[in-house]
């Protein structure tokens, strides 16, 4: 639908830069090691529990956080792009979904859906 074609969703942006591409999210420390490579991690918060994967992902993105979290601070010496703050990223996207992540402006925009969960 026209709606998720649209920068849907809005936060800070802490890494600039755009990337494109897989969304995997997860919600719990336990399951950071399962993320696969050249993916865009979306997580509950820019904790420091994230940055052995930083190296591994193409973009992060967050619920919570700030421009000084230490994953967005660590994130921006590898040169991805980060957006933290969405209040709303791990409700609205789903693992595998497409996205692309404006690390620049602060704006998440979902590509395409993943269709185990499309309705």
């Amino acid at each position: 639908d026209k709606e998720t074609m649209g920068w849907a969703i809005k936060g800070s942006p802490t890494g600039p830069g755009v990337t494109e591409g897989l969304a995997t999210v997860i919600t719990c420390n336990e399951d950071l090691p399962t993320i696969m490579p050249d993916t865009i991690l979306v997580y509950p918060h820019a904790s420091p529990v994230l940055t052995p994967v930083l190296p591994k992902i193409k973009g992060l993105v967050t619920d919570n956080g700030g421009l000084l979290a230490p994953a967005a601070t660590i994130a921006r010496e590898y040169e991805i792009p980060v957006v933290v703050g969405t209040s709303v990223a791990t409700d609205s996207i789903n693992n595998g979904d497409v996205i692309c992540v404006d690390g620049t402006n602060g704006r998440i925009k979902i590509i395409t859906r993943d269709q185990r969960y499309a309705s």
